[in-house]
């Protein structure tokens, strides 16, 4: 998640144009042809934490086991703290001390080990292991990885006597050692062994610790790197934080709440990527983070078990199987809660093909980013095609929307928020005509006006996603009145027909957009300064 300051973007943006030439048609649809080879409360608040939590600012939670983690203090903590409780994922992790509003910063911390670029953004294999063993600090991490899940102490027990509910461990370490060959895994009990990296009673690295170190990484590590107190949030699907990356020569991450949390209740993040449909969301989750149960938050752990109470532990890695109200709405295709299998992906069915072919066009869309970005020579055919890409998912948004015949359908949140993302990019070609520029400020509106409202679906009222929606909505209204109003008019859309209407807008999405940005005003570096 980036830095929502930069999703916020500067109040004086203005945004401009787009294309429709018959040219920039043509390459539109031939990307997608190979990209295929708001309400104010938000959804229904899901129950996440088992405590008897009041709506009280403040509430006594001394009843409740502190998890005590025998890791450095991170650089900023607020009023939260790990508990242990059965209805946690893991049975221990964040829980709030008090109502907490939107925007607070929660956590403060630098990564205990960063991935290397091999590594970003693919599972982890074992050569994360050889990295962690060559890391300067790596004596430290291995002791403090210990005390992740599974935690050396529970499988040091042996699967023979291990209770139940921790044979799912066992399993995934089998799945492990079938992966790798003995040499690869004997030359890191070596290498540990020739540094002087022992276990923290000080028994050897053993080829059972190599295992549970890569599964240790795999369940806790999260994009950038390995963080030890973010490993303590658990996963939900309607998650209440968001944990934004470092950005630029920031060297610390920071976790910030993105709705209200009452005290008591269970601080949680998302552990997909991006946002997915039911069953890429399962797929990924299980290949991720196998031992999911351990890992969700107490709602989406109980789901399954509540459909399928007869399932052994090993196979209960279902989620979001017993959705409700907006949550249920915005994964229904055709009316129907589509099947999904942890076995397999079925790359016929419609959400994944139009993952598939977003995921395409968002790569695409990185590309040429990065080349206008640091300012490299951009020739006019990258121009046609970054225009041509712009089209191309506004035709992939409105595909989507007939073929899933659901206008609420999560998916069309990616589709929109990419397409304003294109926008802004297109607008900064060269030499563009009038039309053109008024023809992307209209699209802009539009998307801007359909995507706020699933935004306050997904992610609440107060998420810094929506900020910079309605930053893109106040910009390309306020530039449409002042150059042409009657393109406005012309998109008839409903009670907007008149130069006021449309100016009462355009002053509602820029307050909105201000009010969600004053919600994280106090971030991370200002916290630090405080601190010193």
């Amino acid at each position: 998640m980036t830095d929502p300051f930069s999703v916020f973007g500067s109040d004086s943006e203005d945004d401009a144009s787009h294309i429709e030439d018959n040219e920039a048609a043509a390459r539109a649809k031939f990307l997608v042809k190979e990209a295929n080879a708001k309400s104010n409360t938000g959804p229904t608040p899901l129950p996440v934490s088992g405590l008897d939590v009041s709506n009280a600012d403040l509430i006594d939670l001394s009843y409740l086991e502190k998890e005590e983690l025998p890791w450095p203090s991170p650089l900023y903590q607020g009023d939260v703290a790990v508990f242990r409780v059965d209805s946690f994922g893991g049975g221990r992790g964040y829980c709030a001390l008090k109502t907490l509003p939107p925007g607070t910063t929660i956590l403060v911390e630098t990564p205990a080990m960063e991935w290397t670029e091999e590594q970003l953004g693919k599972k982890l294999d074992i050569s994360a292991i050889r990295c962690l063993l060559d890391h300067p600090n790596a004596r430290k991490i291995v002791h403090w990885v210990e005390y992740f899940h599974p935690m050396k102490v529970v499988v040091d027990v042996g699967a023979d006597v291990a209770a139940d509910s921790e044979q799912q461990i066992w399993k995934m370490m089998d799945e492990q050692m079938s992966e790798y060959s003995d040499s690869e895994v004997t030359a890191l009990v070596e290498l540990a062994k020739d540094r002087g990296i022992v276990c923290e009673n000080s028994t050897p690295i053993s080829s059972t610790d190599v295992f549970r170190m890569l599964l240790c990484i795999r369940y806790n590590g999260l994009e950038s790197g390995l963080y030890l107190h973010s490993a303590m949030l658990n996963h939900s699907c309607h998650p209440n934080c968001a944990k934004l990356l470092p950005e630029g020569k920031q060297s610390y991450s920071e976790v910030v709440t993105t709705r209200e949390v009452r005290a008591g209740q269970s601080l949680t993040i998302s552990y997909c990527p991006s946002i997915m449909s039911h069953a890429s969301r399962r797929r990924y989750l299980y290949n991720h983070r196998k031992s999911i149960l351990a890992n969700m938050d107490h709602n989406c752990a109980s789901l399954l078990r509540l459909i399928l109470p007869s399932l052994s532990n090993v196979d209960r890695f279902d989620i979001g199987a017993n959705l409700k109200g907006d949550s249920l709405r915005m994964e229904l295709v055709n009316g129907n809660f589509p099947p999904s299998s942890v076995a397999h992906v079925d790359s016929d069915s419609i959400t994944q093909r139009i993952e598939t072919t977003l995921q395409e066009l968002e790569r695409t869309h990185f590309e040429y980013a990065a080349v206008v970005g640091a300012n490299d020579l951009v020739t006019m055919d990258m121009w046609e095609i970054i225009k041509a890409l712009e089209l191309s998912v506004l035709e992939l948004y409105g595909e989507s929307k007939r073929q899933l015949v659901n206008d609420q359908h999560l998916l069309l949140i990616s589709c929109l928020s990419l397409h304003l993302e294109v926008c802004d990019l297109v607008q900064r070609a060269p030499n563009l005509s009038t039309n053109v520029q008024l023809g992307i400020l209209c699209r802009q509106v539009r998307s801007a006006r359909t995507l706020a409202p699933l935004q306050v679906l997904f992610h609440g009222k107060d998420h810094f996603n929506l900020g910079r929606t309605h930053l893109d909505l106040a910009n390309a209204i306020g530039e449409l009145l002042s150059r042409s109003p009657k393109h406005l008019f012309a998109l008839n859309l409903p009670a907007l027909e008149t130069f006021e209407q449309w100016s009462i807008v355009e002053n509602l999405s820029r307050k909105e957009h201000k009010r969600i940005k004053a919600l994280y005003a106090n971030r991370g570096e200002v916290l630090l300064k405080q601190a010193m």
